[in-house]
This record gives structure tokens, C-alpha cells and sequence, in this order.
């Protein structure tokens, strides 16, 4: 991969995801550009574990990009 982002629609520091058992609070929009900066989630990360401690349900937005070419 060599692009995330993950663009919650109503940010927070009520809206979490992990990475290697650390809590990131969405309370902005988070783009990683870049391997070196896809990295930071991890080598080999298949998924994402996101907590909702507000109120309503939570939006959230995420596009992965990779490089097609063989």
C-alpha cells in the first residue's frame, strides 16, 4: 500500500482505532502518503479495530491505494 486515509465524518477524540494495541484518536482526518508512512500501521495490518464512544453511530471514510503495476 502506499496510501491511507481514514476521514471520519464527524471527528473525535471519542473515535478510535488501533494500531499495535495503541488507541489513535480520529479527531481529524489522518492520511498516510507513502510506504514509509503506510508503515507506521504496521507490517502487515489486515485490519483496523475501530471504537465508538460517542453518542450517535460514527461515518467513517477510507480509501487504500497501492501501486498496480506488477
Amino acid at each position: 500500500m502506499s496510501l491511507v486515509i481514514i476521514n471520519p465524518a464527524t471527528p473525535s477524540a471519542d473515535l478510535t482505532y488501533e494500531v499495535s494495541g495503541t488507541a489513535i484518536a480520529l479527531d481529524g482526518p489522518h492520511v498516510l502518503l507513502g510506504a514509509g508512512a503506510v508503515a507506521l500501521l504496521g507490517a502487515g495490518t489486515s485490519s483496523l479495530t475501530f471504537t465508538n464512544n460517542l453518542a450517535d453511530p460514527a461515518a467513517i471514510e477510507i480509501l487504500v491505494g497501492r501501486d498496480a503495476t506488477p
